[in-house]
Parts: C-alpha cells; structure tokens; sequence
C-alpha cells in the first residue's frame, strides 16, 4: 500500500544514522509514541509502512524496517494483546500481497516473533519456496506446537524432489522428536546425498526410532570418516533414548556392533 504523507513522516522521525551508520533509535518514550500511534491508526496504516520497504535492502530503507521491527517488540509486551494480533494478521495478510520475495522474507522474520497457531498456515505455505523456505521453517520452529509440526510433515513427500527442502524438513521432524514421522523419513537413509543420509539418521535417532536400527548400522558400516563419526554419535544417541525406553536389547545391539566395528574396521573414535 502506497504511505500517505502522514506516514512518511511518522516513520521519518527515526533518527538518522550516526557517523558508523548506525541506529540507536529514539529515546523509548519518543519510539513508543510512533508505535501506538501506527498500532491505534490500524491496519492500513502498518500496510503503508511495509509499502515502504525497498526490494534491495542495501540501507536506504532502514527506517521502515526499524519501525516495523520496533512494532514487533512493542506489541509483544503482555498487555498489548489487541494490538499484537492486529499486527500479526497485518503482517500475515502482507505475506500474501504480491510483494518481492526479499519483503516477504522480511516480514516471515519478523512473524518469527510475534506469530502464533493462527500465522501457521500462511507461513507453512513458504516451506517449499524457493528463497524464503528456511525463513519459514525458522518461524515455525520459533512457533512450535502441533500446528507447526503439522506444517513440517505435509510436505516431506513433496520436498524429496529438493535437497535443501527435504533437509530442511527432516531437521525440523528431528527437532521436534517427531516419532509418527519416522516411516516418512527413514527411507532417506539411503538417499544418495551423504548430507540427507546425514540429517536423516539424525533425526531418527531424535524420534528414539527403534526400527531405524538396522539402518543406522549399516550406515555406519558403509560411511567413512568424519561422517562416520557423525552416524557413530547418532547411533549412540538413538541406543541411550532405547534404554530410557527400556528397549535394552536394541540398545545392546547398538553398542555391540559399535563395539565390533571399532575392533575390526575403521576406528569410530
């Protein structure tokens, strides 16, 4: 949306930037002003100052982007409920404007902070773009909760065709010790990418996924050096969440074969 004069000026009472190119920002009281001032005004008036972010952001439009990002922090206080949610429906409702990839990127950072369950489908949307992909997973991630693991398992299928989708989506599943994903993402383990086969058997061993064992195993046998190690270490993790599982004879069998691999073949320390 195209600023009016008003907000222009509003936004223009940033201080400049100092002799080190540097904002400090107004004392609060003067930035707080601006804030509610914009919040009050609605959701126009937030439209007109993203309107204002620059494609390329080389620093020409630094004061938008204070201001927003200022906007952010000041509704995240606890008693600006109202205004924390008109601005994350605003900035949800931007993410869907015909804006350049690099504002929407901006405004998945921003949504990283002030988002919740109800920004989850607008941002899942992203998981598969092809800049903003790892912004959006950040802001999930940030977000946490079912709604977010939601958005991660939908499209692992749909990501196998992307390395950098696909591993980012098996970090996530990992992160969140995703055990209902583990089918999913156990037929990885023998991808021909070394850095999937990696971020999968990872992600297993944080799912406590017993029927990964006999692939991590043979991971380990068929990988060499520093990834090696790395399956080592997945594989020792994966045998002590066993044990605390009481699935002791799976642990055992983990670490009997770590065992005889470090007396027969490569060292695995």
């Amino acid at each position: 949306m195209k600023p009016t004069a008003e907000i222009i000026a509003l936004v223009n009472e940033t201080p400049d930037l100092d002799e080190y190119g540097k904002v400090d920002g107004a004392p609060w009281p003067e930035s707080a002003k601006i804030y509610d001032t914009l919040l009050n005004q609605g959701a126009d008036s937030i439209r007109q100052v993203v309107g204002m972010l620059q494609v390329i952001d080389d620093g020409t439009d630094y004061k938008p982007r204070y201001v927003i990002h200022g906007l952010v922090m000041h509704a995240g206080k606890p008693e600006k409920q109202v205004q924390r949610k008109l601005l994350r429906e605003t900035l949800c409702s931007e993410l869907q404007e015909d804006y350049p990839a690099s504002i929407k990127g901006y405004l998945l950072r921003q949504l990283q902070l002030c988002g919740n369950d109800s920004s989850v489908p607008v941002i899942g949307a992203f998981l598969l773009d092809e800049e903003n992909w790892e912004y959006a997973a950040q802001a999930l991630q940030a977000i946490g909760g079912d709604a977010s693991l939601g958005q991660f398992r939908a499209p692992l299928a749909k990501a196998a065709s992307s390395e950098k989708h696909l591993l980012t989506a098996l970090q996530a599943l990992g992160s969140f010790q995703d055990a209902p994903s583990a089918a999913a993402v156990r037929k990885h383990l023998s991808h021909k990418s070394e850095t999937i086969r990696l971020a999968t058997a990872w992600a297993l061993a944080m799912m406590a996924d017993a029927e990964a064992v006999p692939g991590l195993l043979k991971l380990v046998d068929n990988t060499s050096g520093w990834a090696r190690l790395q399956v080592v270490d997945f594989s020792l993790t994966l045998a002590y969440k066993l044990t605390v599982a009481g699935k002791n004879a799976l642990s055992s069998k983990i670490r009997d074969h770590l065992d005889a691999a470090q007396k027969e073949g490569e060292p695995i320390s």
